[in-house]
């Protein structure tokens, strides 16, 4: 069976990308290298993610994070595209009114709306200002038709605490006219509660009904 590895780094330059020597990470894992961010920039990647559109091609993203985060223009996601199957890949853009950007988020093709959509860390008005990397103590739905312009659809998860509490890494599915996911969750157990909002201490289930609407 042919596996597709795939490793998202980013290019801070292509100066930089001439000078490194992918061949051993290539050889080793089978992997095809998006781009690549040198310790050294303070850039650092996360959170990828991949879908199949309707006519095949594939498009790729991740966050991008660090102690250059610019607060005035929000997280930062950068989106990548393969016409074969993932042998190659044309860096796109920049996208940076992705809501929840900076966080783990997947991004779903649904038919039947003819739209994508996500189930993200948006940070609405009244949590801004803090970190928003570590601003986790929301999830919505968002949508769109063409993967740059993202519309808030509706807030299904929420605490008004930020240090303690969260929803993350949701993984989810389509199930008929709901979504159903799984959340990395730290919340109140009568026991002390989570560590903080990153450090949880659940896994929960979670069912959205309706979401088109």
């Amino acid at each position: 069976m042919y596996k597709l590895f795939i490793f998202f780094v980013l290019f801070s330059s292509m100066a930089a990308t001439a000078q490194v020597d992918f061949t051993g990470f290539i050889s080793e894992t089978g992997g095809v290298v998006l781009a690549h961010s040198p310790k050294s920039t303070k850039k650092f990647v996360g959170s990828p993610s991949i879908c199949i559109l309707p006519d095949g091609v594939y498009v790729a993203s991740h966050d991008l994070f660090g102690l250059w985060d610019d607060k005035k223009t929000g997280p930062v996601t950068k989106v990548y595209r393969s016409t074969d199957k993932g042998k190659t890949w044309e860096y796109t853009a920049d996208f940076v009114n992705f809501p929840g950007g900076c966080k783990k988020f997947s991004i779903r093709y649904d038919p039947k709306s003819k739209k994508y959509w996500t189930v993200s860390n948006y940070v609405p008005e009244q949590f801004k200002g803090g970190n928003v990397e570590r601003t986790r103590n929301t999830q919505a739905i968002s949508w769109s038709t063409d993967l740059m312009n993202w519309h808030v659809h509706r807030i299904v998860l929420q605490h008004p605490d930020v240090d303690k509490h969260g929803f993350q890494y949701l993984d989810w599915h389509f199930d008929g006219n709901d979504i159903i996911a799984l959340s990395r969750t730290a919340y109140d157990d009568g026991m002390g509660g989570a560590d903080n909002q990153h450090n949880a201490n659940m896994i929960t289930f979670h069912r959205f009904k309706n979401f088109r609407r």
